[in-house]
């Protein structure tokens, strides 16, 4: 299953030359999929009922353009 969200990009999540950094697009889909996981019942708080977490194996990133402070963004992420 897909997920995603629009947001815009944060003065507070560019660097020197405006544009969005690359912990900053980290940051949108650790919250993408923290999103997608309490959207599903599975989040912080069902985790923390039963013992259990969420595990990242590993992350396939490509930058084609960093967005600029204000842009308009979609965010995905999927199993």
């Amino acid at each position: 299953m897909n997920y995603s969200f629009n947001s815009r990009v944060r003065y507070s999540e560019t660097g020197e030359n405006g544009k969005l950094t690359l912990p900053g697009v980290l940051n949108y889909f650790q919250d993408c999929s923290s999103f997608h996981s309490e959207d599903l019942g599975v989040g912080i708080e069902y985790l923390n009922e039963h013992n259990r977490m969420w595990v990242l194996r590993s992350w396939k990133i490509v930058v084609d353009r960093y967005p600029y402070m204000g842009e308009q963004i979609k965010v995905g992420t999927w199993p």
